[in-house]
């Protein structure tokens, strides 16, 4: 009898991912350059406000072309029947692997983050800390659950983009607290906490439609 696949390694998925890997990378440091260059001249302090509103809305969400890339194995025609006929761990091959990638956007994340703030008079705050890694857990396990449930690359972007979009257009009026922008452009009828609790709930939701569609076999082989 075979062995379920468990957690694959870590260079597998990056090689799996393609150019999803890089492009998220590319965009964070270009966004970065583009706020110390652009934005404070050379010469000039960085303000806060700034780094959040360029870094939030660009680098954040790139989260997704990581989580995209790596189940598009699963959903593409030419090879998601091989790969669904083997046995494999569902809570290591969806969760585990899909936090894995997002912790360490995470920490690239943060590190630019702190790159860029070497160059401001600002200091971080709470907020600051906690929010841009939940909102970076929060677009990749809702990409995760598009990814599954749509089983098509380009309507997954399609989706997240119009998401993307919308909330930063409306500012988040349709969201409720679920609005992962706040920490770029923040709401005043929208506290922190409620922002926090509610994209912690809308994770965790994600996360176990996404870990549900993946043990239907029948209907990801279709």
């Amino acid at each position: 009898m075979d062995s379920p696949i468990k957690l694959p390694p870590l260079l597998t998925d990056i090689k799996a991912m393609e150019w999803n890997f890089y492009l998220p990378i590319f965009v964070t440091i270009i966004s970065t350059s583009y706020v110390y260059v652009v934005l404070a001249g050379w010469n000039q302090p960085l303000l806060f406000s700034e780094i959040k509103k360029t870094l939030g809305l660009w680098s954040i969400p790139c989260v997704s072309f990581w989580t995209i890339g790596l189940y598009k194995n699963l959903v593409d025609s030419d090879g998601k029947e091989l790969l669904l006929a083997m046995p494999y761990k569902v809570m290591q091959y969806g969760f585990i692997r899909t936090l894995r990638m997002s912790l360490i956007y995470i920490l690239f994340f943060y590190t630019c983050l702190l790159i860029v703030l070497l160059f401001s008079e600002e200091n971080m705050t709470m907020v600051d800390w906690i929010l841009p890694g939940v909102n970076i857990l929060f677009f990749s396990f809702l990409s995760f659950v598009i990814i599954l449930a749509s089983k098509n690359i380009a309507i997954s972007y399609g989706l997240i983009g119009v998401y993307s979009s919308t909330n930063f257009i409306t500012y988040g009026s349709f969201s409720g607290w679920v609005y992962p922008f706040y920490w770029s452009l923040p709401r005043h009828d929208l506290q922190f906490l409620q922002v926090l609790m509610g994209l912690i709930l809308a994770t965790f939701v994600c996360i176990v439609l996404g870990q549900w569609i993946l043990t239907k076999k029948e209907y990801l082989v279709k």
